[in-house]
């Protein structure tokens, strides 16, 4: 017992909450609202544009919009030749909450259920295409990538009929959409040598490369790392994307205002949640749940006497996953073996029994069973029966009866 709890310590001590202040999150991106006033009352929202859930709580489509968050990389460079570069990155989604609370625990739950479906999908895979000119050199180079915001309004419904829903806050969520890159271009030199170049593996190099050359390219093809072994198998063995029922379960974190609800959210692996949350101090609570136990996982706090601005995300989730693995894994083998030596004992464990009770039995004089002598041919029946006779035959000799 106490080596299972040393491994659940270590398995919880892995996963932290950052938490950080923020200045508003990236100038380029449109801001979240404020948490609106208290007592912020409409009446029944469009219902082509609203999604209702748990505790009485509304998701309104309020608007939608593209916005270009700034980014600078270059990409390649394809000289004197009609090959083709395509460049793919995996780019996350954006999501961001201003609320106004306190609110009930239902009505977080509606929130994170909300929030959890509203925010799909949570990785975008995003390519561009390079292509090349037999008698151009063109170059690339990331400039940003565009996102498709939308806009929801968070109601809580105070009252059916007639209706009147008031309105606690907005949620945000940035889908990518597109990357944004510029070309340049010039004429290839004389005499022309094509060419294909792609930036070095580095860590600050992002996304990969496909190379598709014309038929009869005069290109040494890009040298394009493929993935490793380790990469093959951290996608295999990934963590599920909101965990695994009551077996495993995180992403659920919470703000507190001393002991009242202000926020919920689901933030899932690598995703990061902006909340915008009236003047005050708060607390951050993420929960976690391992095989069928609760945890509760404490951020620290912060405060401001503005509107505060709050950048959360999780971290360590896929070492606690990986651990559960290995012991998971380990148990398994433990039962395997445990079950080949009942079945090899099964099989070999009688001839040794055997064996062994011949040793004891040689070691204490005692003869082998007794077998009957069956009849051969030139002996009678008679003959065959005194041979199989424990007893000595008459020996007038020994017969005390003849002395």
């Amino acid at each position: 017992m106490k080596r299972i709890s040393m491994v659940v310590f270590s398995m919880l001590s892995a996963l932290a909450i950052l938490l950080s202040l923020a200045a508003p999150v990236l100038a380029q991106a449109p801001p979240l609202p404020d948490p609106p006033p208290r007592g912020t009352i409409e009446g029944p929202p469009p219902s082509t544009k609203t999604s209702s859930y748990a505790g009485g709580i509304l998701f309104v489509n309020d608007s939608e919009k593209d916005w270009t968050e700034p980014d600078s990389q270059f990409l390649g460079e394809i000289k004197c030749s009609d090959d083709k570069l395509n460049y793919i990155r995996t780019v996350d989604t954006k999501t961001g909450l201003s609320l106004q609370g306190p609110v009930g625990n239902e009505q977080s739950t509606g929130i994170t259920d909300a929030i959890k479906a509203l925010r799909q999908p949570t990785k975008v895979k995003l390519t561009y295409v390079m292509q090349g000119a037999a008698g151009f050199t063109r170059s690339w180079s990331l400039t940003g990538v565009t996102y498709h915001l939308t806009r929801y309004r968070i109601l809580a419904v105070r009252q059916v009929s007639p209706a009147q829903n008031e309105l606690i806050g907005y949620f945000d969520v940035s889908v990518p959409s597109k990357l944004e890159v510029k070309m340049d271009e010039k004429p290839c030199p004389v005499p022309a040598v094509p060419d294909v170049t792609i930036p070095s593996v580095t860590p600050g190099v992002k996304g990969t490369y496909e190379y598709l050359p014309v038929p009869g390219s005069q290109v040494v093809p890009p040298s394009i790392p493929g993935p490793s072994l380790f990469d093959k198998l951290r996608d295999w063995f990934a963590p599920p994307p909101e965990g695994l029922g009551s077996i495993f379960s995180f992403g659920e974190v919470k703000t507190y205002s001393g002991s009242e609800l202000f926020g919920a959210a689901f933030i899932g692996i690598g995703e990061t949640m902006v909340f915008r949350l009236p003047p005050g101090s708060y607390s951050v609570r993420a929960s976690l749940k391992v095989v069928g136990i609760p945890f509760t996982i404490d951020a620290g706090s912060a405060s401001a006497s503005v509107p505060i601005i709050l950048s959360v995300s999780l971290v360590g989730v896929e070492v606690i996953w990986y651990s559960m693995l290995i012991v998971a894994a380990a148990i398994a083998l433990a039962i395997a073996l445990w079950l080949l030596r009942l079945i090899l004992g099964a099989i070999f464990g009688g001839g040794k029994k055997r064996k062994k009770e011949e040793d004891e039995n040689k070691k204490q004089g005692k003869r082998e069973p007794f077998e009957p002598v069956k009849p051969v041919g030139g002996l009678s029946e008679t003959r065959t029966n005194e041979m199989n006779s424990p007893k000595r035959p008459n020996n007038p000799k020994f017969d005390p009866g003849n002395r």
